[in-house]
């Protein structure tokens, strides 16, 4: 845990102070955890995954805590109960399917296409899939956070798109 407290306090300038609040325990404490002179309980483990809002530090937690033996799950709580680790993740996937987009060539009738084209564009709908996936559940689990029924949202964007089509 010392080399993800350390990437936290590198990549947001956080003090040590700040972690303790936030991991519910005391700055010598944290001090002591940074060094390696003491191992992190638990508690504090579950403190920082719940308490963080930075989806990367929440993720490299996660990841510590399982031993590095898995990886946050779609159905993990934890994981997916932070809204800013949805947008994180949402905004990586994004970034890959753009990636993939742009070094997939479409060009070709699929009955030219070699294998290796084939599978290149069955990446890149994979990708596409996976902003899906991450968009609808951004969508779903920023309204469960403001309390807002996802059907009124449908609502006002038919109504602004009816209203655009009238224009």
């Amino acid at each position: 845990m010392t080399h993800v407290i350390n990437k936290q306090i590198e990549r947001t300038g956080m003090t040590q102070q700040s972690l303790a609040d936030i991991g519910l325990t005391t700055k010598s404490n944290v001090s002591m955890m940074v060094k390696g002179d003491r191992n992190i309980s638990s508690d504090t483990y579950r403190a920082f995954a719940t308490n963080s809002n930075d989806g990367v530090f929440i993720t490299d937690t996660l990841n510590e805590f399982s031993d590095g033996f898995s990886i946050p799950a779609h159905n993990d709580e934890v994981y997916y109960d932070h809204p800013g680790l949805i947008k994180n993740q949402l905004i990586k996937e994004m970034k890959e399917a753009i990636y993939a987009l742009e070094n997939c060539s479409f060009l070709k009738r699929p009955e030219y296409m070699s294998r290796e084209e084939k599978e290149e564009i069955i990446r890149t709908m994979t990708e596409c899939e996976d902003v899906l996936f991450q968009g609808q559940l951004f969508l779903n689990m920023t309204c469960k956070h403001i309390k807002k029924n996802q059907r009124d949202l449908a609502k006002a964007h038919e109504q602004k798109l009816k209203m655009e089509r009238r224009i």
